[in-house]
């Protein structure tokens, strides 16, 4: 009997928040990986851009590189997902950043919210098939049918950046434009080897 395995994807408000501040603000933190600027184009804000101290692009750094992790885990997730929308706590330690975040919190969640509502429209709209990955992994291990498939908790966080492309973050957590996700041949071209390689475990 095959081992069982999930696969769950998600798009969180507080990244593209997170994202969004970054944009606005006209920070150049140092990341990896370099995730580009927001599609739709956000413009920079000299007013909010001016107020940015000179640890902020650190403080911003540190912010995302947690949102990260938390997106790599289902407790993290879970988190990530119950955090207030419009109050940072996570951020009390770096008051900087957290004045700059609170000047621009309200536009970036009506800018992630109009974003995730497309997002979900072209999900709904049969435009991406329910499942994908699952089918995907299916296909690929039912091949084997000599080969116990090991079990695995595949992460896949989407963002939506003016990119097609997809990082590995961990072994079980990837994260994923917009635009390689909304191109199926692509998205599951890239998906393949990560998937091979947490099945043949």
């Amino acid at each position: 009997m095959a081992v069982a395995w999930e696969v769950t994807v998600g798009e969180f408000n507080r990244m593209v928040i997170a994202l969004f501040v970054r944009d606005v603000a006209g920070l150049r933190p140092e990341m990896d990986p370099v995730i580009p600027s927001l599609k739709p184009t956000v413009a920079v804000r000299p007013s909010i851009a001016e107020s940015a101290s000179v640890d902020v692009p650190a403080q911003w750094a540190s912010w995302w590189n947690e949102l990260l992790g938390l997106a790599g885990s289902s407790d993290g997730s879970r988190r990530l997902s119950l955090l207030p929308q419009l109050e940072f706590p996570e951020l009390s330690d770096r008051k900087n950043l957290l004045d700059l975040v609170n000047g621009a919190a309200a536009d970036a969640l009506e800018w992630a919210q109009i974003w995730k509502q497309r997002y979900v429209d072209f999900r709904r709209q049969g435009n991406w098939p329910f499942g994908m990955e699952q089918d995907l992994i299916r296909e690929m291990t039912g091949r084997r049918w000599w080969h116990r498939t090991p079990s695995f908790d595949l992460r896949v966080t989407v963002i939506p950046v003016a990119a097609s492309r997809g990082w590995r973050l961990g072994r079980e957590h990837v994260l994923v434009t917009e635009a390689l996700m909304t191109d199926i041949p692509g998205y599951r071209a890239w998906l393949r080897p990560v998937i091979a390689e947490l099945a043949d475990r």
